[in-house]
């Protein structure tokens, strides 16, 4: 039996012949340089150092005087998921409204940013899952007996005007919805028990007497809207993301990722009832 039989090859039955001998030379050595070519890109990537953009002022989001918090725990969440995975990376600060020109430009392989993973962002850009979540979040008073949005069920919620949470009001049809132009004026609204909750952005809502006793978080995020890496397409975008999300994952696993977060005075939404 042939080795290309074995193989199922489509070529056809080879003669003896010099010339026939020295094309399937040809086709051997093409076929050994392509994987020889596939592994030393791979190693290249392996021991290429990733350029990471950074707006240390985390603009457009509200982090509530946490951001050079986050700046930390970004560092410290970095190196921790790069010694998991195995890869090279270095940070650069730089301002907002030059982070996503230098990426096009190629300034960096990647960006840390809260850029909503849309489908028309898809199209450009490949995305990360979230490291960050920030979406908005159900309180109600701490005294209230509610904990979680199907017990809001007939009773009102106030939410902010043209925050993104109205653009998903239709999937909750039980409940209703107070518009406000201020999330304060909701939340002296819920204190004189003029409406029964508010839903707001995560980090306004634990800088506003949660951890005082006033409120309670009584859901996870919403949305999905949270930091993330994004990057152009490519392949060294895939690799720098597949091993960033594996990380992550490890971390998440094995604790570091919360410790880090205590350690920077940081909330994991997620863990919230």
């Amino acid at each position: 039996m042939s080795l290309f039989h074995l193989f199922r090859s489509p070529l056809p039955e080879l003669k003896p012949t010099l010339g026939k001998f020295l094309s399937l030379m040809a086709v051997l050595m093409g076929l050994a340089w392509i994987s020889v070519s596939g592994c030393m890109g791979q190693r290249s990537l392996d021991y290429k150092v990733f350029r990471i953009g950074r707006d240390a002022s985390w603009y457009p989001l509200q982090l509530m005087g946490k951001e050079k918090n986050m700046v930390a725990f970004t560092n410290e969440m970095m190196l921790a998921i790069a010694k998991e995975e195995g890869f090279h990376f270095e940070i650069l600060d730089v301002r907002s409204h030059t982070l996503f020109e230098d990426l096009e430009r190629g300034s960096y392989d990647a960006v840390f940013s809260a850029l909503m993973p849309n489908v028309l962002n898809r199209e450009k850009y490949e995305f990360s899952a979230p490291f960050f979540s920030v979406g908005p979040v159900l309180v109600v008073p701490k005294s209230s007996p509610v904990n979680s949005l199907v017990g809001m069920e007939g009773k009102i919620i106030g939410v902010q005007r043209g925050s993104s949470l109205v653009f998903t009001i239709s999937q909750y049809p039980s409940l209703l919805f107070a518009p406000f132009d201020q999330i304060s004026n909701a939340l002296e609204s819920m204190f004189d028990n003029k409406i029964d909750g508010v839903i707001m952005d995560l980090m306004t809502a634990y800088s506003q007497g949660y951890y005082t006793g006033q409120l309670k978080v009584i859901t996870p995020p919403l949305t999905d809207e949270g930091l993330r890496l994004v990057a152009k397409h490519g392949v060294a975008s895939t690799y720098l993301l597949t091993r960033f999300n594996q990380g992550l994952k490890k971390i998440e696993a094995d604790g570091t990722y919360q410790k880090l977060l205590v350690k920077w005075g940081l909330t994991n939404p997620n863990n919230e009832p």
